[in-house]
């Protein structure tokens, strides 16, 4: 009886608002069309930004001063989208793939992780809703060193061209460091489980004491935030305790790349909706390749309240 009715209501409605929706119908249609032609228009120039400028290469040609040299050490914090997670132990439905170390958030692995089980991957990226730590049975990493931030993807990179430019003058390795950290955690239990802040300190002070000289801190989106949060612990009497004094006598220079100093009020519609700018302002083409191919709403803002 019910499929009757709902039969009857749907003739009902094509019957007696035949031109609304079918005018609906060509708009959805038009803003398609119109959305695909614009990202294939921008495609090639995504290519050539990616992948066709050689920065590096490009400061040591028309650099009209003295050629650079390194100085001061350098420290980068990056932010969410470029720390790299990998995996040390999980579900059978991960290990099945031979992804051990492999990235669960960043890297070509992601992709390889999210089409062959959205679920299982889900799954692992989430947090112990009371813990805020590792759920039972599952252990993720932040990835170490700078391959843990240079490229998100194949062709895509965040720190990379930073790193190769920062190389040209006289850097590598021994004068910077790439502190990656497991980004999901609360700031305090990168601390307790990874002991972030102390493995911080430590190589500040080494890099100040071999380049005899202060560090730059270099933070990007989240990790501004992060190392602004380490300038207050590191001070505290029950945590750092390293005095007040410790941050003149270190550091340099703060440059904040993006970070968001004075807030992100925005974060609680995603926290409460799964929704965020991103997808709310794409319309139709983008919110509907999200939610139907790749996480719904609702998995969205399960996956951000665990975090």
């Amino acid at each position: 009886m019910i499929f009757i009715l709902v039969a009857l209501a749907s003739v009902a409605t094509n019957y007696f608002f035949y031109d609304e929706i079918h005018e609906w119908r060509v708009g959805v249609e038009r803003r398609l069309r119109d959305e695909a032609a614009h990202l294939i228009d921008r495609f090639p120039a995504w290519v050539e930004l990616f992948n066709g400028t050689n920065f590096a290469h490009q400061i040591q040609a028309d650099e009209p001063h003295p050629p650079l040299s390194a100085k001061f050490p350098v420290v980068l914090m990056p932010g969410v989208i470029s720390s790299g997670i990998e995996l040390w132990h999980g579900y059978p439905c991960a290990l099945r793939l031979k992804s051990f170390r492999e990235k669960m958030w960043g890297g070509a692995s992601l992709l390889k992780q999210i089409i062959m089980d959205k679920e299982c991957w889900l799954d692992h990226l989430k947090l112990d809703p009371k813990t805020k730590l590792d759920p039972l049975n599952i252990k993720l990493r932040a990835s170490q060193g700078f391959d843990a931030s240079d490229y998100l993807f194949p062709g895509f990179w965040v720190w990379g061209k930073l790193l190769e430019s920062l190389a040209l003058i006289g850097y590598e390795s021994n004068s910077m460091y790439m502190a990656s950290y497991d980004w999901r955690l609360p700031f305090k239990n990168l601390e307790i489980r990874d002991a972030y802040f102390t493995r911080l300190k430590f190589n500040i002070e080494m890099l100040h004491n071999r380049q005899k000289a202060k560090v730059v801190i270099i933070g990007h989106s989240m990790g501004s935030i992060l190392f602004y949060y380490f300038s207050q612990w590191i001070a505290h009497p029950e945590y750092g305790n390293a005095g007040i004094d410790w941050v003149d006598n270190h550091i340099a220079s703060f440059v904040n790349v993006g970070g968001v100093m004075l807030g992100t009020p925005k974060a609680l519609t995603t926290l409460l909706s799964g929704e965020a700018e991103d997808t709310a302002v794409g319309e139709y083409l983008s919110s509907h390749l999200v939610d139907r191919f790749i996480f719904s709403k609702h998995q969205r803002a399960a996956l951000f309240r665990s975090d």
